[in-house]
């Protein structure tokens, strides 16, 4: 059966916490989830080819690009990091490649990115604040050299610095802790630590203060510190754990130094699921630890750690029937969400704002990779692949109910400039696959599949066709399996594409 399916599905956040009813946003069998302060945010689909595909959803979970972007046809095997432009786009950067998608869903670079570094993988990446990138990498030469670069919004390289001169006997390494404002902090596996400008102008420092296992910042302008000096338990039997966070100003200058106890009875403890530093999004900090107890009954205990170095004593406060693995602060409130994507919220105080927990998606047989990510607006995005394929959404919403959100407004589609003929998917398939399409004018358009030796398939769609994206189906199931083409043409333009029939 052929079929011309709509050319833009109009969605908003699902209702119902189940796979079938939770939004379908692009392809993919793993994702990741970049958000924004407004609320909105960019879903990213890892394919089996390492195809990296993404659309913009806006606040309210409408799709803002009228189809999902390809940003890599196939990427190169390495670490990945997905991270904003300042600007409400993206940064790619996959080992050595950077690929640039602006706000409006525009491919800004080359077809399969620009190269960072002659080998090897970057060691993570960060935003500049001022729509370009700062990333470290140990070049793979002879020397085995680290170096600092930061590239602008065009992907040209500002400055490049290394790090250190000296022979090793081992590769040198290094690690960006956090910017704050125009200043970075940086280390190497030689443990020196450097505070660099956006110039590139640096300073070495004393590491004594910097020494973390956490850092966590408020956005840009205050950053925490935090470390565990000692560990005992004492006559009674809890387990005692003696911490010290640093507050840092924008400038990485030191606000205070809390040094603080941690207290809890080992033998209640089943095992504990997460201990935690987080923001709090107004000047202080949370120590969060879940655990559960022998009958696996959850619970999370929080001490908060005020703007001003206040604690809130050593036990803290106790929730109930919840042990977290996710943790996310907004303006003072916590949300808290499960491994099985239970979601809570508490205030300051301990005191659960919602008035039952929920569950974002429950129909576990079907999903996997799972992903979770504050929305930065109070509520919690999750991310998964489906058995019927792709990338699906939901959302905690923001008042305690899934899918009930503040004010909508409408789906935005923008007309092509272009002819565009995309990648088919699934791909390979069996024995269906859709395949998606752009035309910037109204006009006569056909797309018609072929085998190799150029016969005629099947014409699926051939007639008059409106300004806008479209997408096809295409049901192969009377054909054998293979290689086939299928074609786009209007006038003097032509594309083709291959898809494979996996039966």
């Amino acid at each position: 059966m052929l079929a011309l399916l709509p050319a833009v599905t109009v969605a908003q956040w699902a209702t119902i916490p189940h796979t079938s009813q939770s939004q379908w946003v692009c392809p993919g069998i793993n994702s990741e989830i970049v958000t924004y302060p407004d609320g909105s945010s960019i879903i990213i689909g890892i394919g089996t080819g390492f195809e990296i595909w993404m659309q913009k959803l806006n606040a309210d979970g409408y799709t803002q690009w009228p189809t999902w972007i390809e940003a890599f046809s196939s990427s190169p095997l390495g670490m990945r990091y997905f991270v904003p432009d300042d600007d409400g786009g993206i940064y790619a950067v996959i080992a050595n490649k950077a690929q640039r998608v602006d706000k409006n869903g525009r491919v800004c670079w080359q077809a399969g990115g620009i190269t960072l570094a002659p080998g090897g993988d970057m060691a993570r990446v960060i935003t500049d604040g001022q729509h370009g990138f700062i990333t470290m990498y140990t070049e793979q030469d002879s020397i085995k050299r680290l170096f600092l670069v930061r590239y602008d919004s065009s992907g040209t390289l500002l400055w490049k610095w290394q790090m250190d001169t000296s022979a090793l006997n081992a590769p040198l390494t290094g690690m960006i802790i956090g910017r704050l404002k125009d200043v970075l902090s940086v280390n190497t596996s030689k443990s020196d630590y450097y505070l660099v400008d956006l110039w590139g102008a640096y300073q070495k420092i004393d590491p004594e203060f910097m020494r973390s296992i956490a850092f966590c910042t408020v956005g840009d302008t205050v950053g925490f510190s935090v470390l565990r000096l000692s560990t005992r338990i004492d006559s009674s039997g809890w387990q005692i754990s003696d911490w010290r966070i640093v507050k840092y100003d924008s400038q990485w200058q030191r606000e205070w130094v809390v040094f603080f106890t941690n207290r809890f009875d080992p033998g209640s403890h089943f095992g504990i699921i997460s201990g935690i530093f987080h923001a709090d999004g107004v000047g202080g900090v949370y120590l969060i630890d879940s655990f559960q107890d022998d009958q696996k009954n959850g619970f999370t205990r929080i001490k908060r750690i005020s703007k001003d170095g206040y604690t809130t004593g050593d036990k803290g406060y106790l929730i109930t029937g919840l042990a977290c693995r996710y943790v996310y602060a907004h303006q003072g409130r916590v949300i808290l969400v499960s491994d099985d994507t239970e979601v809570q919220a508490i205030d300051q105080k301990g005191n659960l704002l919602w008035k039952d927990s929920l569950y974002m998606v429950n129909d576990y047989q079907n999903q996997s990779s799972l992903r979770v990510q504050s929305d930065q607006q109070g509520g919690v995005i999750a991310s998964f692949w489906t058995v019927i394929g792709g990338i699906k959404v939901q959302h905690s919403g923001r008042v305690g109910k899934i899918g009930v959100l503040t004010g909508a407004e409408p789906h935005r589609t923008e007309t092509p400039v272009r002819f565009a003929l995309r990648q088919n998917y699934p791909n390979p398939f069996n024995p269906v696959t859709t395949i998606a399409y752009s035309v910037p004018n109204d006009g006569a358009v056909t797309l018609t599949v072929f085998d190799l030796l150029g016969r005629e398939v099947s014409v699926l769609f051939s007639g008059y066709a409106r300004a806008g994206h479209h997408t096809a189906s295409f049901d192969a199931s009377h054909l054998s399996s293979g290689v086939y083409l299928y074609r786009l043409t209007n006038g003097s333009f032509s594309a083709a594409r291959k898809m494979v029939l996996q039966r």
